[in-house]
């Protein structure tokens, strides 16, 4: 029986979880992709709004 209190995940970089690609007992190999990482400091997003319907409060 494993023991999964011992089980430690780690990633190089700080982040959200996305498209994980698993199933309750799939069998797994070491190096197989399982997720991916969208990195918090990287995240960009593109938009395009017409400008009568956009409110923006630039206050911190």
């Amino acid at each position: 029986m494993l023991n999964l209190s011992y089980t430690v995940i780690a990633s190089q970089a700080d982040g959200q979880v996305s498209a994980i690609n698993l199933v309750p007992g799939q069998l797994v190999q070491a190096g197989q992709q399982l997720c991916n990482i969208v990195v918090s400091d990287k995240v960009w997003v593109t938009a395009n709004f017409k400008d009568t319907i956009v409110r923006i409060n630039l206050t911190q």
